[in-house]
């Protein structure tokens, strides 16, 4: 299990579904209940938002949400909210990242300052289910 990376639109899609979901069912409420941690970090390294399994969340140093409308269609998707990652040019203050559980926007933030929730995604697909030999047909 790890944290969600929402790579894609879709995958983006199904995070705020499962976290929309879960509010419903009330298993997310509370102050946690407002955000999501994401699994991503600022890499001091490669100077670059990246996911915990390296993939870049963008391919340059991005200095704000704004960024958005001038990145190159080849850009890695990114769903940063207004004025965020904030903490620019300075990153490593606020190498974290969440996730606005009600606009699904995406935040840079400094780990001691928040209580957020945890969602934990599969690291793969679960297996399909056992098939079940047909029955003959009834004579």
């Amino acid at each position: 299990r790890q944290l969600p990376m929402p790579k894609t639109a879709h995958a983006q899609q199904v995070l705020e579904g499962a976290i929309a979901a879960a509010r419903a069912a009330g298993l997310q409420s509370g102050p946690c209940g407002s955000a999501i941690w994401l699994g991503g970090q600022w890499s001091v390294t490669n100077v670059r938002w990246e996911w915990d399994d390296t993939t870049p969340i963008s391919a340059a140093l991005v200095t704000s949400a704004d960024d958005r409308e001038r990145n190159p269609p080849w850009q890695p998707f990114m769903n940063w909210a207004g004025g965020q990652p904030s903490a620019y040019p300075v990153q490593q203050s606020e190498p974290w990242m969440y996730m606005d559980a009600s606009s699904g926007r995406w935040s840079d933030a400094h780990g001691g300052r928040y209580a957020l929730g945890i969602v934990c995604e599969e690291a793969a697909p679960l297996p399909a289910p056992p098939s079940v030999p047909a029955l003959p047909p009834a004579l």
